[in-house]
């Protein structure tokens, strides 16, 4: 006998679906435009954007090469040396600067919080409270004027112009990172520590070689995003690093005083955007993925 068939029937997607559906389309496709206009203008040449601003013209590296051309208006930074000479930086010591201080802020933002994060969570003592509390507080409160009270802290204790000193600006635990961990290392079944604890492993080990494991999704993902946003940041080398320009202050100082024409302009943001682009396209699926921890199985 032939096994009857099965008659799959078709789910209607309600209106409101597809109402959200092309709002998100919509708005994402708006998000896109000023990176595609950027691109296209990045490799046109002045004489054409002016006589029209959105068209198509033949692909120029002209832009591109004049931020490299240090000899003339290119990208580069100069600085005021202490015995009151001048010296710059090229892209490329642009970039080394760069590369510093982002990798070094974003691994000193991303493990502070673990740290706090897994201590609060492990050990809920009234003190792990107050920390959580005070996570809180702080992210509520507009903090106001805390610029120059940290730039007479980093001189005095003689961090000041130098780049571990912005790492260990930035190893701080008072933001949404620590509230992160701490809800992830909550989440995580007690079974774990008490099998450790039987084998004989301590606190230190428990948390290196169990603990960190489990959470290296969420510690990848923080420092990915911390990377970006101190790549893009102008304001701390601004006030801090007068002596170790980045390559967001000197995109900031070209387009005020050097780069008046809108297309090396584009050219220099498109270069400022590459590793972010890259990371992004490196990790998609980590951040795609679900970050959900099981129990133990078994």
């Amino acid at each position: 006998m032939s096994k009857p068939k099965k008659h799959l029937q078709k789910v209607k997607t309600p209106i409101g679906a597809w109402v959200i559906f092309l709002f998100l389309a919509v708005y994402a496709i708006a998000l896109m435009i000023p990176y595609l206009f950027a691109l296209v203008t990045s490799f046109r040449s002045i004489n054409d954007f002016r006589e029209q601003v959105f068209g198509w013209s033949t692909p120029t590296l002209d832009n591109y090469q004049t931020l490299f051309d240090t000899s003339g208006s290119g990208f580069k930074y100069t600085v005021i040396t202490s015995d009151g000479a001048e010296a710059y930086y090229d892209f490329i010591g642009l970039m080394v600067n760069s590369f510093l201080f982002a990798i070094g802020c974003a691994a000193a933002n991303t493990i502070c919080p673990c740290i706090v994060g897994y201590c609060t969570a492990r050990f809920p003592y009234k003190f792990s409270n107050f920390l959580i509390s005070l996570v809180y507080v702080l992210m509520a409160l507009p903090i106001v004027g805390s610029t120059v009270s940290e730039i007479q802290m980093t001189q005095t204790l003689g961090i000041y112009d130098t780049i571990p000193g912005m790492w260990f600006l930035k190893f701080s635990f008072l933001g949404m990172y620590t509230l992160i961990y701490n809800a992830s290392f909550k989440s995580i079944p007690n079974d774990y520590v008490e099998a450790a604890y039987m084998d004989g492993a301590g606190n230190m080990s428990i948390f290196v070689r169990i603990m960190l494991p489990l959470v290296s999704n969420t510690m990848l993902i923080a420092f990915i995003l911390s990377f970006v946003s101190f790549w893009s940041d102008y304001s701390t080398p601004l006030y801090f690093l007068r002596s170790y320009p980045t390559l967001a202050l000197a995109l900031l100082n070209y387009t005020e005083t050097v780069g008046t024409y809108a297309t090396d302009q584009m050219a220099a943001c498109i270069l400022l955007c590459i590793p972010s682009l890259v990371l992004f396209a490196c990790f998609t699926e980590k951040f795609t993925g679900n970050l959900q921890m099981g129990g133990i199985k078994g």
